[in-house]
């Protein structure tokens, strides 16, 4: 287990039987979770405890290239494809078996916008990874469907997190207003909502898809 991974741990309602939106009793892992969209996942899914089943797996652990691709050193570009991909395939390799034993399992892949739109800011390798990320989800969610393992994407804009520091730059906060359909920087809560629908029997007939919140960036 990586060392900002994150074992969490839902605990049981008995009134919550036949809620969509609960996760009580269930078992999430979120990598990355020391910071940014990990500790607000690791949040939403509520308290930590290791248990011996898994039930929701959450890959988020992520990190930026930046500069021209011609620019940067082999060794960078591999750091990033490591982490953001190789990582994500390793560990969709060794909780496969715990995720098929639980009664409805779910993937979510946190993968971005640029694995579906190109960006402005020169960074190859993490393009390359989110897309990436979306193509497994897609490949696993036909692997394990009939295991009754869901495997979705969550493709978020820009988020005020770690590595968009914040979005505390004002022409770079500006940018993204003028950007988007809401004309808005969005708060780090808002992806919860998303997170959640991916997570719980709210999204039981959905497998193989990519949930898109970035407040109109796409559409344009």
């Amino acid at each position: 287990m990586m060392a900002d991974e994150t074992v969490t741990t839902i605990p049981s309602a008995a009134s919550a039987q036949n809620e969509p939106w609960r996760l009580d009793g269930r078992v999430a892992l979120v990598t990355g979770a020391s910071a940014g969209f990990g500790a607000q996942f690791t949040r939403a899914l509520h308290r930590l405890q290791a248990l011996g089943r898994l039930d929701v797996l959450v890959n988020n652990a992520g990190i930026c290239d930046d500069g021209p691709i011609e620019e940067q050193a082999l060794d960078d570009l591999l750091r990033v494809i490591d982490v953001n991909l190789i990582s994500v395939l390793d560990l969709c390799r060794l909780t496969g078996p715990l995720l098929a034993e639980a009664p409805a399992a779910s993937v979510i892949n946190v993968a971005s916008i640029y694995g579906i739109v190109s960006s402005r800011d020169p960074m190859a390798a993490y393009n390359t990874t989110k897309g990436a990320l979306i193509s497994l989800t897609r490949q696993l969610a036909a692997q394990w469907g009939k295991l009754g393992v869901r495997v979705n994407a969550l493709a978020p804009g820009y988020f005020p997190t770690e590595l968009t520091g914040f979005l505390a730059d004002p022409d770079f906060a500006r940018s993204i207003c003028e950007h988007t359909l809401l004309a808005r920087i969005p708060s780090l809560g808002e992806i919860d909502g998303p997170l959640l629908f991916l997570a719980t029997d709210a999204s039981s007939y959905m497998t193989g898809q990519v949930l898109v919140i970035d407040g109109g960036w796409t559409a344009v």
